[in-house]
C-alpha cells in the first residue's frame, strides 16, 4: 500500500513539474523584415484588423493581427494605431512574440 501511495504522489510531483516548466517558457520578440505587409483595417472586438505579411516578393503571405496594444512607428516615430488604416501597402518590420507569433505587438514602417 505504501508502494502504492508513492507511486502516486511521484507521478503527480511530475506531472506539477513538468506543468510549471511549460508555464516558464521565456517570453521572446522576434522581429520580422517583411518585404510588404497590407493591412485591412476592420475593427471587430478586441481586433483592429488584418496584416498580409509577405516575407520577401516571392514568399506566400502570412496573416497576422493586430489590436488597440499594437504599437505603430513610421521613421521610428510614434504615431496613432488607426493611422496605419489609412495606406494599404507598408514595408518595415513587425514585431510578434514567440508564444503569439501571429499577433503583430508592433509594426515599423518604413
Amino acid at each position: 500500500m505504501k508502494f502504492f501511495i508513492t507511486c502516486i504522489l511521484t507521478s503527480m510531483l511530475f506531472a506539477i513539474t513538468a506543468h510549471a516548466e511549460e508555464n516558464n517558457e521565456e517570453l521572446l520578440l522576434v522581429v520580422i523584415e517583411v518585404d510588404k505587409f497590407m493591412i485591412n483595417w476592420s475593427p471587430s472586438g478586441e481586433t483592429l484588423g488584418r496584416a498580409i505579411v509577405y516575407r520577401c516578393a516571392e514568399c506566400e503571405s502570412e496573416i497576422m493581427t493586430f489590436d488597440a496594444n499594437t504599437e505603430f512607428y513610421i521613421n521610428e516615430q510614434p504615431r496613432p494605431i488607426n493611422e496605419i488604416g489609412k495606406k494599404v501597402d507598408w514595408t518595415g518590420l513587425i514585431t510578434v512574440t514567440n508564444k503569439e507569433p501571429s499577433k503583430v505587438i508592433r509594426f515599423t514602417a518604413y
